[in-house]
């Protein structure tokens, strides 16, 4: 006896809703995955997605302050 199978309905797939947590912490990575030891609650991951970020930013401001800078040495040393 052949069954058919019925196809998947994107309603009934939910791995984007328990990886949703996932992407701020990648985007926001090295700093933000202090998360991983921290206790679990909602300020803890906030806080650490927020650290994160000012990390990010404060790398890439360095990087465009380099970069325009060229050659030339930079004026605060």
């Amino acid at each position: 006896m052949a069954t058919a199978t019925q196809p998947r309905s994107p309603a009934g797939d939910s791995s984007s809703e328990s990886t949703a947590g996932v992407i701020p912490l990648l985007a926001t990575a090295p700093a933000s995955l202090v998360y991983l030891v921290l206790p679990d609650n909602t300020a803890m991951y906030i806080s650490a997605v927020a650290l994160g970020a000012e990390v990010n930013a404060e790398i890439i401001g360095w990087c465009t302050r380099a970069l325009r800078r060229g050659g030339r040495p930079d004026a605060a040393s």
